[in-house]
C-alpha cells in the first residue's frame, strides 16, 4: 500500500509541472499575439498621421526679410562702390496651417 501512495505522488507532481507548463506556453503565445497587434495598432495610426500632414494638406508660408545698410558710390569712370554700413541681418518666419478637412479628420 505504501508503494501505491509514493507513485499516485510522484503521478500528481508530474501532472502538475505538465499543467505548468501548457499554461507557460500559452500565456508566452497570447503575449506575442498582443504584443504584435499593439505594434500594428501604432503602426496605422502612424500612418493615418503621416498621410493628413502631406504637403498638400497643409499650408506652409515662408518669409525672408534681410536688412543692411550700404552706402554706394559713383565714381567719374561709371563704377559703382558698395560698402556696408552694418552688419547685415536676416530674419526668417515659417507658419504652416492645415486645411480645414485635415483639420476635421484629426479632432473626431
Amino acid at each position: 500500500m505504501r508503494r501505491a501512495s509514493r507513485t499516485t505522488r510522484g503521478q500528481s507532481t508530474a501532472e502538475y509541472a505538465i499543467l505548468i507548463a501548457v499554461v507557460i506556453a500559452a500565456f508566452l503565445g497570447i503575449q506575442i499575439l498582443i504584443k504584435n497587434a499593439i505594434q500594428g495598432g501604432v503602426m496605422d495610426r502612424a500612418r493615418q498621421i503621416g498621410s493628413r500632414f502631406s504637403p498638400s494638406d497643409t499650408i506652409s508660408t515662408v518669409t525672408t526679410t534681410t536688412t543692411a545698410h550700404r552706402r554706394e558710390e559713383t565714381l567719374p569712370t561709371g563704377e559703382t562702390i558698395s560698402t556696408s554700413l552694418s552688419d547685415e541681418v536676416t530674419r526668417i518666419t515659417v507658419s504652416a496651417e492645415v486645411t480645414e478637412d485635415v483639420r476635421g479628420a484629426l479632432f473626431k
